[in-house]
């Protein structure tokens, strides 16, 4: 499960984690609303 995880957020993201600062910030995302999302944990919002 793992791997298909790494392989969505890399096709997605371009990273294995998942989203990076630059891809929110490419994506228009604000610092605050970076923050705001971050501060959320268990939430996806981004």
């Amino acid at each position: 499960m793992r791997e298909k995880i790494y392989a969505r957020n890399l096709e997605k993201y371009g990273d294995r984690l998942g989203s990076t600062i630059d891809w929110l910030r490419k994506q228009g995302k604000t610092w605050d609303e970076i923050i705001e999302s971050a501060s959320k944990p268990g939430v996806v919002r981004i």
